[in-house]
């Protein structure tokens, strides 16, 4: 799955374990996060919204269906 918040991060050419250790969380429960299989805590959703300047939207941060991109196809 690939999420908003995930395509940010990288095209912001941010590792993931950087963006983990800014916001205090695991670097595997931040991967959880952006994979859609768990949902934020109030804390760590506000945390990515204030790390990410208001620029992924809160809905995208704690709803992993709402957040979901199209794959783009290379044919």
């Amino acid at each position: 799955m690939d999420t908003l918040l995930k395509r940010h991060r990288e095209e912001l050419g941010l590792p993931l374990a950087k963006v983990a250790r800014e916001i205090e969380v695991n670097r595997s429960t931040l991967y959880r996060i952006e994979a859609g299989e768990v949902a934020p805590t109030r804390r760590v959703a506000r945390a990515l919204f204030d790390f990410y300047q208001r620029a992924v939207p809160i809905a995208h941060i704690y709803d992993p269906e709402y957040a979901v991109l199209p794959t783009l196809s290379h044919e």
